[in-house]
């Protein structure tokens, strides 16, 4: 994970590590895709390694994401996101996952669409809390009207399953595309 400078720093608030907390100057909006239902796109170019956005919205204990997620329509799109971090502590390895629910509160970032070939890298950034930021970052340099994209499975190849009773199609069109939508077992499990 990231951390940026907090109010714990001597530093002024234009200090160099203070990214996601000053927000983003990107000039986002929603657009209607072919085939993908809402997306977004930036209408100025943006450079690699820009702070483009945050993901924003409730952040849920794993219990309540289960029982949101079971009570959802999985023909309708959902805006919760897992968020796994490795925490590789060689003594004590382990995964702090946190969720959060976009559905009813939320900001541009939950249209953002999967791609096998992404353009924004998600990034955990903590700012005073233990509770991480999602941020998204230009992985290269990103044209005018260009649709912002990012990898569901945060990389991790082996959240992507095969079609399966919950494998949604991918449509990213990409050449390295993994036929499926990745998405997380763990909200199917029966176990609390």
């Amino acid at each position: 994970p990231v951390i940026e400078c907090n109010d714990s720093c001597l530093c002024s608030i234009y200090c160099w590590n203070r990214v996601v907390q000053l927000g983003s100057s990107a000039k986002l909006e929603c657009f209607k895709t072919q085939s993908k239902g809402l997306g977004v796109r930036t209408t100025d170019k943006l450079i690699a390694g820009q702070f483009v956005c945050e993901y924003l919205g409730q952040v849920v204990s794993v219990h309540e994401a289960k029982s949101r997620f079971s009570q959802s329509d999985l023909t309708k799109p959902n805006y919760l996101l897992v968020l796994r971090e490795h925490i590789t502590n060689f003594s004590n390895p382990h995964i702090l996952i946190t969720c959060i629910d976009a559905t009813k509160f939320g900001n541009i970032a939950r249209f953002i669409n999967h791609s096998c070939s992404p353009n924004l890298l998600a990034i955990a950034v903590r700012i005073n809390t233990n509770v991480p930021h999602l941020a998204f970052f230009a992985k290269r340099d990103i044209a005018p009207n260009e649709e912002l994209t990012f990898d569901y499975a945060g990389g991790y190849r082996d959240n992507y399953k095969q079609e399966t009773s919950h494998g949604i199609k991918c449509l990213c069109q990409s050449e390295t595309c993994f036929g499926y939508l990745p998405y997380d077992q763990m909200l199917f499990d029966e176990s609390k």
